[in-house]
């Protein structure tokens, strides 16, 4: 197959966790990756990794310049956007009672302004049976303490794809999102050193026993991403070891 032949996927927050893991998955799968993120290291050694033909945007997701030049990388390496993952997100803990507004206007500045700015730049370059794939989180629906920005901002992420999927499905654009539960990432492991997170307790409200991998988020993303969903549109899908199903309401 050559690359022209190979289609383009844009991912954005593809440094580390989560976005690294969909990248790694796409390009398993054989699409050539375009991943988007401010950490210009990481995000090199990340593309790096997964071979010859993949490519790094070095800014800010939430800039629909970034987010062009991304889709546009996509349709020069490879045979058009296949789809786009806004994966890139933030979370800052804190009382609500006295939650700094600043650490609020972060957080929705980059999951909810920069996953629509993200779905505005991309749609140009969407064609039929193309999707956009958001990450929105159990937090959506299921309130975990002192993360009422982070939990708006996610409840923010459904209805948006919601919006978008019956907006754009007349242009036979897809718009669903994996809602991660509990996984190991860096995410993770920075809130729990700093002591606002434990672990235990999470694990010990998920049915399966245990955190995800962050390959089985990929997988998730990836499908809803592919033909297989081709008649799946505005939907969340829950990827959290059964605690959504459990109505457990919160760690």
């Amino acid at each position: 197959m050559t690359e022209k032949q190979r289609k383009g996927v844009v991912i954005t927050g593809a440094a580390q966790g989560l976005g690294r893991a969909i990248a790694a998955r796409f390009a398993g799968d054989g699409y050539l990756t375009v991943g988007v993120d401010v950490s210009a290291d990481a995000l090199e050694a990340a593309q790096g990794a997964l071979g010859g033909g993949h490519r790094s945007v070095i800014g800010d997701a939430g800039d629909p310049a970034n987010m062009t030049r991304a889709c546009e990388l996509a349709e020069e390496i490879g045979g058009g956007v296949h789809a786009v993952v806004l994966n890139a997100a933030i979370s800052i803990a804190g009382p609500s009672d006295s939650y700094a507004l600043d650490d609020w206007d972060k957080v929705m500045r980059v999951n909810m302004r920069g996953v629509f700015a993200g779905a505005q730049a991309a749609r140009p370059f969407l064609q039929p049976g193309t999707s956009i794939v958001m990450l929105s989180s159990i937090a959506a629906s299921h309130a975990l303490p002192e993360r009422a920005a982070y939990c708006a901002s996610k409840a923010g992420v459904d209805g948006l794809l919601r919006a978008l999927a019956i907006d754009w499905a007349p242009y036979g654009i897809r718009v669903n999102a994996v809602a991660p539960g509990t996984f190991r990432t860096e995410m993770l492991a920075k809130l729990v050193e700093s002591g606002q997170a434990d672990i235990s307790r999470y694990i010990s409200r998920i049915p399966l026993g245990r955190a995800g991998e962050a390959e089985e988020l990929a997988n998730a993303a990836v499908f809803l991403a592919s033909e297989r969903a081709s008649f799946i549109t505005g939907v969340v899908l829950p990827v959290d070891g059964g605690w959504a199903a459990a109505a457990l309401s919160h760690a």
